[in-house]
């Protein structure tokens, strides 16, 4: 009975040492990855064309502002008071549709980067079977790998596959 016990310690053991575990750094991944770095680029522009507009009417809105206030004196108060709750109302206006617009860019970026996360996932799961791994564990700042050994670490092998993929789409 002994003989069978250890004998299947040693079976389990040698099981567990054939597989094929590494490692990638998450970080180091994303942020080398071609995709990413395109679809940064192209955010990027974005971005700055929306800050453009934004402080182009931002400074149109002020100079209308900076107008109306040197005129304000010699008009009426009624006409003061039209004008300026057109200018307000105007300004509200403009805020909506600035914010809608920053948050579309938002939603767009979080949705771009959900799907590249979700494609370099996919392009992960099939380099670990292509290259025999059982486990392929993401290391990152918050600890969920706290050790590994630099000859698991695969996450330039990883990298070069995923940006392989993405040239050859």
């Amino acid at each position: 009975m002994k003989k069978l016990i250890i004998a299947s310690i040693t079976a389990l053991s040698l099981t567990a040492c054939t597989d094929k575990i590494g490692y990638v750094d998450n970080a180091k991944l994303i942020n080398g990855y071609q995709e990413k770095i395109d679809i940064k680029a192209k955010l990027d522009v974005q971005v700055t064309n929306y800050q453009k507009k934004r402080d182009s009417i931002s400074q149109a809105l002020q100079a209308e502002v900076l107008a109306f206030n040197k005129q304000a004196e010699s008009l009426p108060e009624s006409t003061r008071k039209k004008r300026y709750n057109g200018l307000f109302q105007k300004r509200e206006i403009l805020l909506q549709k600035l914010t809608k617009e920053e948050q579309e860019l938002k939603a767009e970026t979080q949705k771009q980067l959900d799907s590249l996360i979700t494609k370099m996932k996919k392009n992960i799961r099939e380099y670990g079977k292509k290259k025999g791994y059982s486990l392929i564990i993401g290391a990152n700042d918050s600890g969920n790998l706290l050790y590994g050994s630099e000859s698991k670490d695969i996450t330039n092998d990883v990298l070069e596959y995923l940006n392989q993929q993405y040239k050859n789409k």
